[in-house]
């Protein structure tokens, strides 16, 4: 079988680097060629997720030694150019503009067992982050003619607004369970800031739900509005991030916690008229969590398709049975799931526009630096990777 040499940015393991754990390096890779039922693709665009960044903190493992590689090639989200089919592909042809859903092993039903280019899941595969890749003929879905958005939104459905497509299906499923729309037609939707997030709560939105998205910097405040979302500023309540060792050990710090938790639940009660919140989409984790359960009005549902920080958690179980919590937990999206989102967000233009950033391919290792410094406002950060 012939040889395919592209160019990538490659993440070697720790032990290679000598301590510099965060570098990307440009060189040379190559793979054998396509099989009957694979893909040669060219990324055009890819999103810059927040599984990259841990990857490359080494945060919670080295992905490398996960992998049991010396070194990967990252990028799971993108819009990609079809360049060659395998004997066996049928629904796809050369020169056809894909969305790219990082499926990988799935169970019966569909759901995954690992995902593409994920850092800490399925090995051997090549990310967005190389000018050419192979992939499945099932992980692409044509980019639908009647689309209105620009090819640079569609890699944000690939991770987050796919993944919030299926957490909310089964969150909203979860909620009519326990109150009817004809009950309660307008249940209190709230987020902690984040692209999955506001995928959801437009989701909801459009449900006609009351919906409310919590964030820090003045462009994202003022996105959520033009979206029709209430914004709340967690600037107001800087001191709620919660730290164990701190909350047992630092009165100075316990008493911060509890001021701004103060000033939480009241900006919540004056939203929902002391109601408490419906349902609550949390990808964030610990810093969070403990505030969030608090304010989880009765029923409630807190639903998360991720961590940030702090993936274990503790929760009282006898409360929760109490206030008829349900705790929604997903991961990206079942295989069936993909071409309808795509179709969703062709007919309803559902990604909305934010001025994303897009950084050249020379220049990926500075966005990888900006998103982990906390320096893009937007949402959903982008880089170019071949030429349209």
């Amino acid at each position: 079988m012939s040889t395919i040499k592209t160019l990538a940015w490659v993440l070697y393991s720790k032990d290679l680097v000598a301590g510099n754990y965060g570098t990307l390096r440009k060189e040379p890779i190559s793979f054998e060629d396509i099989s009957r039922k694979e893909v040669l693709i060219e990324p055009l665009y890819g999103g810059w997720e927040a599984n990259m960044t841990h990857a490359l903190e080494r945060k919670p493992v080295d992905v490398c030694h996960k992998r049991g590689e010396s070194k990967v090639v990252l990028g799971n989200s993108g819009v990609v150019r079809v360049l060659k089919i395998g004997p066996g592909v049928t629904r796809l042809k050369p020169g056809d503009v894909c969305v790219f859903i990082p499926y990988g092993p799935c169970n019966r039903h569909g759901y995954l067992d690992t995902a593409f280019g994920f850092g800490f899941d399925e090995p051997g595969t090549i990310g967005m982050l190389a000018r050419q890749t192979k992939v499945k003929d099932y992980q692409l879905v044509p980019v639908p003619g009647n689309s209105q958005l620009s090819l640079h939104q569609w890699p944000i459905i690939s991770v987050r607004f796919g993944s919030g497509w299926s957490n909310w299906v089964v969150t909203l499923k979860c909620w009519e369970a326990q109150v009817s729309l004809e009950e309660f037609p307008s249940p209190h939707v709230f987020g902690w800031g984040g692209g999955v997030t506001l995928s959801e709560l437009l989701l909801a939105k459009e449900k006609g739900f009351n919906v409310s998205m919590i964030a820090s910097c003045d462009k994202r405040l003022e996105l959520i509005k033009n979206l029709g979302i209430t914004p709340i500023d967690r600037r107001r309540f800087s001191d709620l991030y919660y730290d164990h060792e701190k909350y047992e050990s630092d009165k100075e710090y316990r008493k911060k916690y509890f001021a701004s938790l103060s000033t939480f639940r009241k900006i919540v009660n004056e939203i929902t008229g002391d109601d408490g919140v419906s349902i609550f989409i949390e990808n964030i984790g610990l810093p969070v969590y403990p505030a969030t359960m608090r304010v989880l009005g009765r029923p409630g549902i807190i639903a998360t398709t991720g961590w940030k920080k702090g993936m274990n958690l503790e929760i009282n179980r006898a409360l929760e049975c109490h206030y008829r919590h349900i705790h929604v937990f997903t991961h990206a999206l079942r295989l069936t799931e993909g071409e309808k989102c795509i179709a969703y967000a062709a007919e309803n233009n559902w990604i909305p526009r934010d001025n994303y950033p897009i950084y050249d391919w020379e220049d990926i290792p500075q966005l990888a630096h900006d998103y982990a410094q906390g320096k893009i406002s937007s949402y959903f950060p982008t880089f170019q990777v071949n030429p349209i």
